[in-house]
């Protein structure tokens, strides 16, 4: 039976319907497909913390970056944890201060460098596919004189790393007007026995269950891991307002300190303190 003219008009309704839905399709994979890849920060879902995405799924972690987010020329520098996260308004590993935004500061001043100035292999680079960013860092201060600190074997610098931290603690203590601390033989054995079990553990509490404080004339122990220099690991424990206490706290006479690289290249620092002059 042939349609009548309302049923044919439905049916031309019917197919401009279905014309249109498939144009928004191919436009919706047009768009899709030529869009371009965009490197931005993106905030975790359900975590409140930043990560940086190359725009491909990549990510920099463990490392220092400079990253100039909003295109005006002026990169700021960020330090990223070993799971991409980014470290803001606090102290990172390596005894540095990064504000709110997590910008790299000193004296809360935001550090920052001409986007241009940046090299090729400390910025938005992939390092041969592995997610990981360079560990290198340079920093400028005191009229652009620079620092450069790279990962370095340390375990042939074990004894000198170990004997430059506790300096740096006794000149720490002799300018805040203490007393200089004794460097103690059986401090420094057991101080590197529990530099090795916080690689195992990494608590004041040993692997065995027990606490060392206390015990053997053992009053404090200060401990933290990550640094790549003895210079680092003090400043990463004077930023520590605990770890501070005890490195300036008035009754110790005697410390030693222990150093220790685990297999995967992860630094371990730890100082006992007693207020005896003969432990043990």
């Amino acid at each position: 039976m042939p349609m009548n003219r309302k049923e044919n008009e439905q049916e031309g309704r019917n197919r401009e319907r279905k014309t249109f839905g498939l144009f928004c399709i191919l436009t919706s994979f047009l768009f899709l497909f030529s869009g371009t890849v965009k490197a931005d920060w993106v905030k975790g879902e359900g975590k409140n913390a930043w990560w940086f995405d190359f725009g491909n799924g990549d990510y920099f972690k463990s490392s220092w970056q400079w990253i100039d987010g909003n295109q005006d020329g002026i990169a700021e520098c960020y330090c990223f944890d070993e799971n991409g996260w980014m470290y803001e308004n606090t102290t990172t590993p390596d005894g540095y201060t990064v504000n709110e935004n997590g910008a790299w500061t000193i004296n809360n001043v935001v550090q920052t460098k001409t986007s241009d100035l940046i090299p090729k292999n400390n910025t938005n680079n992939m390092n041969n596919g592995n997610n990981t960013a360079s560990n290198n860092f340079t920093e400028t201060k005191n009229n652009n004189l620079t620092e450069t600190r790279n990962n370095e074997d340390f375990s042939e610098k074990q004894d000198e790393y170990r004997a430059d931290l506790l300096r740096r603690v006794n000149k720490y203590r002799e300018k805040n007007g203490l007393n200089t601390l004794e460097e103690n033989d059986y401090l420094n054995e057991m101080a590197q026995i529990r530099a090795e079990e916080l690689s195992v553990r990494f608590s004041h509490i040993r692997p065995d269950g027990e606490l060392l404080i206390g015990r053997h004339g053992v009053n404090g122990e200060i401990a933290n891991m990550g640094q790549t220099t003895s210079r680092n690991a003090f400043l990463s424990l004077k930023h520590s307002k605990q770890h501070n206490e005890l490195m300036l706290h008035r009754t110790y006479l005697t410390f030693g300190s222990g150093y220790y690289v685990d297999e995967n290249g992860k630094s371990y620092w730890i100082v006992l303190f007693s207020t005896e002059h003969d432990p043990y």
